[in-house]
This record gives C-alpha cells, sequence and structure tokens, in this order.
C-alpha cells in the first residue's frame, strides 16, 4: 500500500510515535486555549447593565413617595439588591442610604423596563438639591457579587 508520508517517516516506528504525540500534545493545546478564550468571553459580561433611571415626580416632598422607572439590560438572572442614596449637591454629602433587601429577578433576558418602585425620601430630609444614586448588587452564584454601574438623577426636595 502507498504510504504519502513515508518520506516523513523514513521507515522508523520512533518516528511515526513522536508525530503522532506531537499532534496529539497540538490537538489539546488548541482546544484548552479555545476553551479559554470562550470562557474568559462570558466572564466578562456584566449580569445587568443600567441604562436609564427616571424619578417620578422631579420635585420631592420629604415624607412622601416617589416613584423610580428603571431601564434595564439583563444578561443573567441573579438575585440582586438596591442600594440608593440622596447626595447633597452643595457639598457632596450623602444625607440618606438605603439598602433594599434582596429581590428575585425577572422572569426574562434582554433590554427591558423593570416594574415601577416606590421608594419614600425620609422627613429628616432638608430641602435642596439632591443627586438620586443607585446601584444595583447582583448576587450570582458561587460567591461572585457584581456592581452595576452608579446612576444619578438630579432631584429637588421640598
Amino acid at each position: 500500500m502507498y504510504d504519502p508520508f513515508e518520506a516523513m517517516y523514513k521507515g522508523t516506528w520512533g518516528t511515526r510515535v513522536l508525530n503522532v504525540a506531537s499532534g496529539a500534545c497540538l490537538l489539546a493545546a488548541s482546544a484548552w486555549f479555545v476553551n479559554n478564550l470562550l470562557s474568559a468571553r462570558e466572564a466578562d459580561v456584566p449580569p445587568r447593565v443600567v441604562n436609564s433611571i427616571t424619578i417620578e415626580p422631579s420635585v420631592l416632598f420629604a415624607g412622601k413617595p416617589f416613584n423610580a422607572h428603571i431601564n434595564v439590560t439583563l444578561n443573567k438572572l441573579c438575585p440582586y439588591e438596591v442600594r440608593w442614596s440622596l447626595v447633597r449637591i452643595a457639598d457632596g454629602l450623602e444625607v440618606v442610604r438605603i439598602i433594599e433587601p434582596v429581590k428575585q429577578p425577572p422572569a426574562e433576558l434582554g433590554r427591558q423596563d423593570l416594574p415601577t418602585v416606590q421608594r419614600y425620601v425620609p422627613a429628616s430630609v432638608a430641602p435642596g438639591a439632591y443627586k438620586y444614586v443607585s446601584e444595583v448588587a447582583d448576587i450570582c452564584g458561587q460567591g461572585h457579587t457584581y456592581l452595576s454601574v452608579r446612576k444619578n438623577a438630579d432631584v429637588i426636595v421640598r
């Protein structure tokens, strides 16, 4: 039988074994590299990206409720914790910081408007110009917690 690779083997079994072993090592290294490349791509995607926050009404009253309309892009469905605060614009002092209980994620992935959340301005907040600062901690499995990008919205408290 004709062997087209006979010139490469030169008829010795040692050379053939060495060529097969080298090919197997090259195949294993290629598979490892591709696996690491694809795994790294998934690790860089955050579970949540906050696209916009709209506060309604734009003039808030101490002790009264307000609504937060939030548009997000969900890449993973993980339980999450919302932390929001009011920061005085004049001096950058955080006047109020609220940490809400952990919530379960919505049922679907992709860009969407989350259900409207009603929040309250504490009665102890003095009138003035503030920034509403919100951040979300997504608690995904194996102890991974991802903080979404902080979003700000200017509000006035009367």
